[in-house]
Parts: structure tokens; sequence; C-alpha cells
């Protein structure tokens, strides 16, 4: 047995972000590689770090489960470590798995800390992430956003000291267009799993297409069994969605209600609604909505990997409610000034 650690890729035209991968990756056992058809200098790169590198056949339409599958056959250790090119292990993770590869070596897999942010690089948050799996005991499925699927039974423990991290290219733009047409494909094949519903809606979010996005994200919350904090930011998605249709703002405002009620102790409701109100000049309303949000204690802040660090913290909060007592001051200022609106 060889009780290493192979870290597992599949790429595409990822040269602006694989070689500061493929460095994180320094003390695994082996690196293995599977390009899916790269006419960038991506090949030039994984060849520089690994030996192991095969180009795929043609997977059309592309089906991200059967390239995973695929590349996992190229694996020699008996762990797998599955990170995409644009993550990164962080400092001290692989000596973090090592020891616990050693230690526990009849686990099924390990969740690691994945630490991600917004398309922007704000708004960083955290999940423990299943990313390191027994060889030939799990099976990868679906055909986009797709999910580990154990062929037994047997333990997943959490690895709290090893961290990886998500730094995205911003430029996802293709990417995006092709997630949704995979999406819209994935959804026709296989309508009962309810992640791709929300997943699509989301997709069409990120491409500004706000109205097409709803029904999909209500198909999603007609699922049974979703987490109350999931169906609360999915119907937060859906209120802003809403509240930029023209005349649509008391139906986003039901929704964003309808989200602190799935979820009272979510900060996030309240802050966007907030926003919703300040876009109609409603003040008086979005200050009510901030120190509503803001009388939630942290100490019930939930365990969710879309917590918004900047609403916990209370920066983004004050700012929304520095900007409506400004606002509101300085139209009493024009009002005593004598400058009394018309009509």
């Amino acid at each position: 047995m060889k009780n290493g650690i192979s870290a597992v890729l599949i790429v595409k035209n990822e040269e602006k972000v694989l070689d500061r991968c493929l460095r994180s990756l320094a003390g695994c056992d082996e690196i293995a590689i599977l390009d899916t058809g790269s006419t960038d200098r991506t090949l030039e790169i994984a060849r520089a770090h690994t030996s192991v590198v095969a180009v795929s056949p043609p997977i059309e339409p592309f089906h991200f489960a059967e390239a995973r599958n695929r590349a996992e056959r190229l694996a020699t250790q008996d762990w797998v470590l599955t990170i995409d090119a644009d993550e990164i292990l962080e400092e001290g993770a692989m000596s973090a798995l090592r020891r616990t590869v050693r230690t526990r070596p009849q686990s099924l897999g390990f969740r690691v800390l994945f630490k991600l942010s917004d398309q922007d690089g704000q708004n960083e948050s955290s999940l423990m992430k299943l990313k390191v799996y027994r060889r030939g005991f799990w099976t990868w499925a679906f055909r986009v956003h797709e999910q580990l699927f154990p062929l037994g039974e047997g333990q997943i423990h959490d690895i709290a000291d090893a961290s990886m991290r998500h730094l995205p290219d911003p430029d996802k733009e293709h990417r995006r267009r092709q997630n949704l047409e995979l999406l819209k494909l994935s959804v026709e094949e296989d309508p009962g799993y309810l992640r791709n519903w929300r997943q699509l809606g989301m997709e069409e979010i990120l491409l500004g297409r706000h109205e097409e996005a709803i029904p999909h994200l209500r198909r999603y919350l007609e699922g049974k069994g979703i987490d109350p904090l999931d169906r609360s930011e999915t119907r937060v998605h859906i209120a802003r969605a809403i509240a930029k249709r023209p005349g649509g703002l008391e139906e986003a405002l039901s929704e964003f209600d309808q989200a602190t009620l799935e979820a009272p102790d979510r900060r996030e409701p309240h802050v966007y609604k907030a926003l919703a109100l300040v876009n109609v000049a409603r003040l008086d309303d979005a200050i009510v909505e901030v120190r509503r949000c803001l009388a939630i204690p942290v100490e019930k802040k939930p365990n969710f990997h879309l917590n918004v660090e900047s609403i916990w913290n209370g920066s983004f909060p004050g700012e929304i409610l520095e900007f409506c007592e400004k606002e509101i001051h300085a139209a009493k200022m024009r009002f005593y000034a004598g400058e009394r609106p018309t009509g």
C-alpha cells in the first residue's frame, strides 16, 4: 500500500493560475493532471511540475464528473487531494494532511478548511469541504457542480489545521456561459438534483439576467430537506432580483421578510432589505432595518459559509446607517434653508 497523497486536477486553459496552484502542492507525493483541451500554455506549465500529465479524449457536451473520474485513474497513491487550478493549498496544510492520513489510515475522507470570497475578492467566508479522499472508494457524479459519492461506508473527519483558498481569475465570463449551458442540460437530465437549480439561478444572476434567475431559484425552494440557512440565502437572491423590476419593491420586501423567517438569526436579509429601501429613498425605513440587523448579537452568528464578514463585524451596516443619516440631515437643512420641494 502507498499511503501517500496524489493531487489530482482537471484543467483547460488555466495558464493564468496553474503555476501558482502547482507550486502550493510542494511536498505532495504525486501530481496528476488531465487536460481537457487547452489551447494556451497550460500543458507546458503542467509538464514543468509533473510527468503525470494526460490529454483527455473529447467529452461533448462536457461532463465534469466524467472528467474527474478519468483524472483519478491517473493517480497511484492511496489518497486523492482534489484541487482546481484556481485554488491553492495554504502553508502548513500539506504537513497536516500527511500527519492525518498516517494517523487515520482507515478513514474514508477528510474535510479541510476551504476559504472563498466573492467575485471581487471581498466578503471572505469559509466552510469545511471534502477535498481529500481514499482512492477507489468514491465516484464523481453530475455533469456540472459535480459531487463525490462514497462507494462504501466509512468515517469522514475534519482537518482544521489544513486549509485551501479559492483564488479565481476575475475574467470568468466565458466560464460562466459554459456553466450556464451545462446547467440547463443538467437540470433536464436530472431535475431531482436540486443544487443545480440553485446554481442555474446564480449563474443567471452573475450574467445580469435577474428575471431569468427567479423561476430557477423558486424551483430549488420547492425541494424538501433544504437547510433553513440555504433557504434564507436563496430568498435573499430572489428578493434582490425582484427589487430590480419596475414596481417590484413591495414583493421584494415580502421576500426579504420570508428570508428572515427562514433563519431569524441571520443579519444578511435585513441589510439587503435596507439597501433596497435606500434605492427608493425610503431612508427612515432603511434605518429601522439596519438597526434590526445590529440588534442580532454576534454570538448568534450561524455556522454558515455564506456569512458576510463585513455585515457581522458591523462595518457595512454602519456605512448604510451613516449614509442614511447624512442624507436625511442634508434634506432637513435644505428644507429649513427654504428649498421646499415642488410638485
